[in-house]
């Protein structure tokens, strides 16, 4: 099934880096969605507000948001409704490795081509 104007409207966001608009857009296509297919977009908004607290340099609250988006994630498939979860998941946890080895002192440094668009297909 086509995923809502929002969602389509946060990954595009996504993937143009703008990261705080992805979580606006995602979390209002979230909140509109009784059925259980609401925590796919909670997972890719979790992944996106982790993203922006990485490139505001605020260590803690990426790590924070990286940790909580693994359990939306885990409980949705590979690939649902198009989006490639598996490969987000992926992108996501090498962003958290790299972010690990630079830690708080030093994560200005972090190479922000690590950030990968979310892949998707309709």
């Amino acid at each position: 099934e086509a995923l809502p104007a929002d969602a389509l409207r946060g990954l595009e966001y996504f993937n143009t880096g703008h990261y705080f608009e992805a979580h606006e857009y995602l979390e209002t296509a979230w909140r509109d969605e009784p059925r259980d297919i609401r925590e796919l977009y909670r997972a890719v908004l979790q992944v996106a507000v982790g993203y922006y607290h990485l490139t505001r340099r605020n260590y803690a609250g990426a790590q924070k948001m990286f940790n909580r988006s693994r359990k939306f994630l885990d409980i949705l498939p590979p690939v649902c409704q198009g989006i490639e979860l598996a490969k987000l998941r992926q992108d996501m946890e090498r962003v958290d490795a790299e972010m690990k080895l630079l830690g708080p002192e030093r994560i200005g440094s972090f190479d922000r081509s690590l950030l990968k668009k979310v892949e998707y297909h309709f």
